[in-house]
């Protein structure tokens, strides 16, 4: 059975590159991080994928760094960049929502429904 949406890519590698799954083999996500920082990848994409890792404890920056310099100075380049791409804070949107007053501690008279309001007269 093939799938389209799966790509094999074949190649000899070392075995701390490499893990073992039930029946098959696939790259650690340190080199697949390498990998993919080697083909010239989206920026944004990288520092997702390298915080999305180094936060679940896949990945650090010195191993990240020091292994790309082994293997590609290129994928190193982009690397450094997305590092520093995702240890800059971004800004964040204000978001204006509402809280129920248990949550906020603060306490008023709920709005009275429309049919008690009456209007104002102009003039």
């Amino acid at each position: 059975m093939r799938n389209n949406a799966v790509e094999l890519h074949h190649a000899g590698l070392p075995a701390n590159d490499v893990s073992e799954r039930s029946g098959y083999r696939v790259t650690t996500p340190l080199r697949t991080i390498i990998d993919i920082a080697a083909n010239a990848p989206d920026d944004d994409q990288l520092a997702r994928a390298i915080n999305e890792a180094r936060g679940a404890g896949l990945v650090t920056n010195r191993r990240l760094r020091s292994r790309a310099e082994a293997l590609d100075p290129r994928a190193a380049l982009y690397i450094e960049r997305a590092i520093q791409q995702a240890e800059t804070p971004r800004p964040t949107t204000r978001r204006t929502h509402y809280a129920p007053p248990w949550k906020t501690g603060c306490w008023h008279d709920p709005p009275k429904p429309e049919s008690a309001w009456t209007g104002y007269a102009d003039g």
